[in-house]
């Protein structure tokens, strides 16, 4: 028996094995590519991970500037109070007497009284829903109507505030998940 390959099966081998070659290049360089990709994951994970810490920090300093706010605004409305008692100017007839702290404002037609100031889109939503703990995932549409000369009405967003009268009215709906 001749021990020596034929020709033609060499051949095939010698390609066989430079097709092994060449697959374990391919394989390398894609897991080169995988490598590369799962750097620039991390990476934007990381960028994520910043900018939400970001926007977390700029909602807590917007959560404090509107308290700022409010305390503003009921110091304000506490001096003027002080000084129409002083005055007489009251609407008691020229009698000092103390001013009204709290409004009256409708929310899906019931009234609550609020203290003078701002009411938030928050707090509108637990007034609504007192069961709003209920839906975490819940959204809520508020709308609003004869509010102060600077703002009449409009739509009262999450996260926002806005500055109550005697009298006015608000809309809520629970719309869906978020």
């Amino acid at each position: 028996m001749n021990d020596e390959p034929k020709p033609e099966k060499s051949d095939r081998i010698e390609r066989d094995a430079e097709d092994i070659v060449e697959a374990g290049r391919e394989l390398a360089e894609a897991r080169e590519r995988e490598l590369k990709i799962s750097e620039e994951e991390s990476l934007i994970d990381a960028e994520l991970v910043e900018l939400q810490r970001r926007k977390a920090e700029l909602e807590q300093k917007k959560r404090e500037v509107q308290e700022t706010e409010v305390k503003e605004e009921q110091r304000i409305a506490e001096d003027l109070c002080d000084i129409q008692n002083n005055h007489g100017q009251n609407g008691n007839g020229g009698s000092p007497g103390p001013c009204k702290d709290e409004v009256t404002i409708t929310i899906n037609t019931v009234d609550f009284e609020e203290p003078k100031g701002t009411i938030s889109y928050q707090r509108v939503v637990e007034l609504a829903y007192p069961d709003f703990a209920s839906f975490p995932k819940a959204t809520y549409s508020i709308m609003y109507e004869r509010g102060p000369k600077a703002n009449l009405q409009g739509v009262l967003s999450k996260g926002g505030s806005v500055k109550i009268d005697e009298g006015m009215r608000f809309r809520v709906k629970r719309t869906g998940e978020s």
